[in-house]
């Protein structure tokens, strides 16, 4: 099963809405490690 950058960007921002940081921080790795490129993970596991 390929990698979806969008629902694990929308799993990422509900974890973090939740306070669930580890969760949060654990996608959005995800999402850098298909796509190291990404500033806008960054931009958010750097706010995490």
């Amino acid at each position: 099963m390929a990698f979806d950058k969008r629902k694990a960007l929308q799993a990422a921002l509900a974890y973090t809405q939740q306070g669930r940081w580890e969760k949060a921080i654990g996608e959005y790795l995800a999402i850098l490690k298909a796509d190291p490129r990404d500033v806008g993970a960054y931009n958010m596991l750097g706010d995490l």
